[in-house]
C-alpha cells in the first residue's frame, strides 16, 4: 500500500482535466507580479546570478514559467502527468516542456534554479521524512550557487510540510551555502518592504503579530524557503 506521501505525489489533479485554471494556477497578471517579487528576492537580496537550466516544477498552465522567461530566465516548464504536459503544450506551444515528478526527481549538479510553488507533495501531506528525502534530491540537482526555491501554504496544516523544521534540518548541510527563510510570500512580493536583507528581516518582525492574529482567523500563510548551493 502506498504511503500518504506517495498517494498525494501521484495524484492526477482534477483541475487539469476540468481546465479550472483560475482556481489552481496563477494567471498572467498575477504570475508577472509574483515572479517580479521572487526575482527581486533572488537577485537583490540573496545575490543569485541567473544561469542555464532553470526548472519550474508543477508549472500548471505555464503562466509563471512564461513570466520567468519574459525576464530572460532560461526556464523549462514541467508537470508530472501526461494530462499536465499536454495542457502546458496546448497553452504554451513555444515553451520547452518536460514530464517530471517532483517526488523522485534527481539530476545531480544541473539546475541554476529549481522553482516549486504550491505543489501537493508540499502543501497536502505532513510526511517529514519523505519530504526531506525529496528536497535532498532536489538540492543535489542544483548546480554550484544554484537555488531551490520552495513556496507553499499551510492551509492544510498539519497536513502540509513543516516549513520551519525543514529549513532548520538543512541549515548544517555541507552542500549548502545558506538556507534563507521561511519568509512570508506577501512580503517578498511587496518589494518596497524588502529592499535588502535587513529590511526583509525587520519587515517580518513587524508583520509577525498581524500574521499570528490572521492565522487565528483562518488565514493561511504562504511560506518561502530558498536553499542556496555552495
Amino acid at each position: 500500500m502506498p504511503s500518504a506521501f506517495e498517494s498525494v505525489a501521484a495524484t492526477e489533479s482534477a483541475w487539469q482535466a476540468a481546465r479550472d485554471l483560475d482556481q489552481h494556477t496563477l494567471l498572467d497578471a498575477a504570475a508577472e507580479r509574483v515572479v517580479a517579487g521572487h526575482l527581486h528576492f533572488l537577485t537583490r537580496i540573496i545575490g543569485w546570478q541567473p544561469g542555464p537550466d532553470a526548472l519550474d516544477l508543477g508549472a500548471g498552465a505555464g503562466h509563471t514559467t512564461r513570466a520567468f522567461r519574459h525576464r530572460g530566465i532560461d526556464m523549462v516548464a514541467s508537470e508530472h502527468t501526461d494530462t499536465g504536459v499536454a495542457l502546458l503544450q496546448e497553452v504554451n506551444p513555444d515553451m520547452p516542456v518536460r514530464k517530471i515528478s517532483m517526488a523522485d526527481y534527481h539530476q545531480p549538479l544541473t539546475h541554476s534554479l529549481i522553482f516549486a510553488r504550491e505543489l501537493y507533495p508540499i502543501t497536502r501531506v505532513g510526511a517529514f521524512a519523505e519530504q526531506h528525502a525529496m528536497l535532498n534530491r532536489l538540492i543535489d540537482s542544483l548546480a554550484p550557487r544554484g537555488i531551490l526555491l520552495i513556496i507553499g501554504s499551510d492551509i492544510m496544516a498539519p497536513d502540509c510540510m513543516d516549513y520551519a523544521r525543514m529549513a532548520d534540518a538543512f541549515r548544517t548541510d555541507a552542500r549548502l551555502r545558506k538556507v534563507h527563510g521561511p519568509y512570508l510570500e506577501p512580503i517578498l512580493i511587496r518589494r518596497l518592504l524588502s529592499c535588502n536583507a535587513l529590511a526583509l528581516a525587520l519587515s517580518h518582525c513587524l508583520v509577525r503579530p498581524l500574521a499570528a492574529w490572521k492565522r487565528r482567523s483562518g488565514w493561511a500563510a504562504t511560506n518561502v524557503i530558498a536553499f542556496e548551493r555552495q
